[in-house]
């Protein structure tokens, strides 16, 4: 019998409620300190989790399970943006990439392997993988979820 009165998943559901919180206070913290109006304007909070309900959405329709991964890409996909300048804007895939790696493995929040999956997500999330297309870098992912 699933649902809330299975102890063991209920458990599992609160771990996974736990750190996503985790990483959405660290998120909306992070993003109240960019001061950049270029920046703030279109990515703030809101656009985060604009993206976080979009992402939810999509991969329910897609019936992936791990939906936990997509939740802590969405939240983490833009934190680059808060340690580049306007000029490097078009680094913040790799720096937001860095950043969430190690926020993730300080708090021990997903395995070595799921961190791994986020950040090259991440590092995806703004233009194709290693110069190649949409299309190709979507499909090297579908085999993760």
């Amino acid at each position: 019998m699933g649902g809330r009165f299975n102890t063991r998943e209920g458990e599992e559901n609160k771990v996974v409620g736990d750190r996503i919180q985790q990483i959405e206070s660290y998120v909306r913290q992070a993003m109240s300190t960019v001061t950049a109006p270029d920046l703030r304007i279109a990515h703030d909070f809101k656009h985060v989790d604009r993206v976080r309900g979009w992402a939810l959405r999509l991969a329910s329709g897609e019936a992936i399970q791990n939906l936990d991964l997509i939740e802590a890409t969405a939240l983490l996909h833009d934190i680059g943006l808060t340690r580049v300048e306007v000029e490097q804007r078009s680094q913040h895939a790799q720096v937001g990439a860095e950043i969430a790696a190690q926020f993730l493995l300080e708090h021990q929040l997903f395995s070595e392997e799921e961190i791994g999956i986020i950040t090259d997500a991440i590092l995806c999330h703004s233009s194709p993988c290693g110069g190649g297309t949409l299309a190709g870098t979507l499909q090297s992912f579908s085999g993760w979820w």
